[in-house]
């Protein structure tokens, strides 16, 4: 397929750059990690027997348990109260920013629409649901909105409190067909290009999927079988995240349905299990029927409940199934997604390298718990992020390098001028637009040189997609820059612009833009969803 070079362009470009400025090292490290020292962090939802959040535990309430070894409470916060509201970016048409990453919320709240392996009926269900959600939700409570129809997760709206922006962004995704022969990937890498996409935001963040089925195989543990190895990053990408998965079944009330699987002797059954159907194998069992044939199906949608529910529980989150209130459903975890506890520890005994670590916590009164069931433990300790995520709950390490920090500027998107738009060098015929992009930097996070310090090396790219997630351009550009070092003296926090003009296809379209210094490798992103008109 033609499109396919210019995702791989686009996905090099963008997936490994969000999570890079976590990942970029300073020249001198602020402090010294060994192998075997890690400290865990999870964050645990504590619920009665009505489902109401429980608040008011104290450190002495929790007890954490790592390979059945119990473990002391280094860091403990208890997050209660309203979730306060993302700092809206701009108000200004057409000057988009990613600053409210400078003013988080107790917790993140997206809504992932899985809809690909779903049929038409209950997608039109799922747009009633979710336009009944939006519709109810509080004034001051934002959302994102991500699609998993296509190659890529397309935001298809930023964290926001706009009903109206939100409402057009559910329109837009569901009800939708997809082509079949279109290249898709598997959940896991669905979860890992969201997960990439949201390491800009600091805390907690709870992903509502409403899915129709799954292929994620996330079981404790899994990822370090030799069929499911594969896993071991997604398991530590979520874990330094600190991602809950919520999947919402939006089949909702389901009834058993068989697929006929061969290779199995007539009668076999077991217990729950993954299941490989077009293998032909159900691995450590499986749910499985007696065909009248005397051949064995496979109860498909008991096994898709089983993926969704250990995915959630994997992860810290919680699964809704056999349910048709969906709106509830969203409305039970937005209502309470700012009501938990973070528990930080270090292991007692962590020299057991690259295996799964079981956790188990207990609270006195014996409420219900959702958390994150484990972890992986390698050679390179914890991740940089999750560093920074340990850090800023005041442990005893110095504060975070400054280099782990996104770079926080302003994007203004508008129509390019004849003279400008005559200076593109490719253009999309026939239904293609020119647009600038003007970066509005701060010069304080690139790193100066030359003889009056003043000079800087700028990278941006920009991606353009589809509502689908095709990649219909990309453009990225190294400039030198000589700021003027006199107005940098007297206020070096100002700022500099850098400007790039795109060609842009008509329609809606979704821009998604990378600064970086290339000196140290320090980044900003940001996504910005435009309706490009004709002339």
């Amino acid at each position: 397929m033609p499109l396919r070079p210019a995702l791989s362009i686009a996905l090099a470009l963008l997936l490994p750059a969000i999570p890079g400025h976590a990942q970029q090292q300073p020249a001198h490290p602020p402090f010294t990690l060994h192998t075997q020292v890690r400290e865990v962090l999870t964050d645990v939802t504590v619920t009665d027997a009505n489902g109401n959040p429980v608040k008011d535990l104290r450190q002495a309430d929790f007890h954490i348990y790592d390979d059945d070894h119990p473990q002391t409470i280094s860091s403990f916060t208890a997050h209660a109260g309203q979730n306060l509201a993302v700092a809206a970016s701009s108000t200004t048409p057409g000057i988009y920013s990613n600053r409210y990453l400078t003013h988080p919320p107790a917790a993140y709240n997206i809504v992932l629409i899985d809809n690909k392996d779903a049929d038409l009926v209950d997608q039109l269900y799922l747009s009633e649901e979710l336009i009944r959600l939006i519709k109810n939700l509080p004034a001051c409570e934002p959302l994102a909105i991500y699609s998993a129809n296509g190659p890529r997760v397309v935001l298809m709206q930023n964290f926001t409190t706009s009903h109206t922006l939100l409402l057009a962004a559910v329109r837009r995704t569901v009800p939708r067909f997809r082509d079949s022969d279109w290249y898709y990937d598997t959940d896991a890498a669905t979860f890992a290009q969201l997960a990439g996409d949201l390491s800009q935001y600091p805390g907690r963040k709870n992903v509502l999927w409403f899915t129709a089925e799954t292929n994620m195989h996330l079981f404790p543990g899994i990822g370090s079988s030799r069929n499911y190895g594969y896993l071991h990053p997604l398991y530590n990408t979520l874990e330094s995240e600190r991602i809950a998965i919520y999947p919402i079944d939006l089949r909702g009330l389901t009834v058993a349905r068989g697929q006929p699987v061969s290779g199995l002797p007539s009668g076999q059954s077991g217990s729950h299990g993954v299941t490989n159907v077009d293998a032909g194998k159900v691995p450590a069992g499986g749910p499985l029927t007696q065909a009248a044939n005397g051949g064995a199906y496979i109860d498909d949608i008991h096994v898709q409940h089983q993926l969704m529910l250990q995915a959630a529980e994997v992860t810290g989150g919680h699964a809704f199934i056999n349910t048709n209130g969906l709106v509830q459903a969203a409305r039970q975890v937005l209502d309470h997604s700012a009501d938990y506890y973070t528990l930080v520890y270090t292991p007692n005994d962590i020299h057991h390298q690259d295996r799964w670590h079981h956790v188990r916590i207990t609270v006195t009164n014996g409420y219900h718990l959702s958390y994150r069931h484990g972890y992986y433990v390698d050679d390179s300790g914890f991740s940089p992020s999750q560093k920074a995520l340990l850090l800023a709950k005041k442990t005893s390490l110095p504060p975070p390098d400054a280099h782990s920090q996104p770079i926080i500027f302003q994007a203004h998107v508008q129509p390019a001028t004849a003279a400008e738009g005559s200076a593109l060098k490719t253009r999309i015929p026939g239904y293609a637009r020119a647009y600038t992009v003007q970066y509005i930097l701060p010069a304080a996070d690139f790193t100066p040189s030359g003889a009056a310090n003043s000079r800087v090396t700028v990278g941006t790219a920009a991606v353009v997609m589809n509502d689908a997630g095709l990649v219909l351009g990309h453009q990225m550009q190294k400039l030198q820059l000589q700021l003027n070092a006199a107005q940098l003296r007297q206020n070096p926090n100002g700022d500099f612009a850098v400007t790039q003009t795109l060609s842009l296809p008509k329609g809606h379209d979704h821009l998604y833009l990378a600064v970086w210094d290339t000196s140290t490798g320090r980044m900003g992103t940001l996504n910005v969803p435009l309706k490009v008109t004709r002339h």
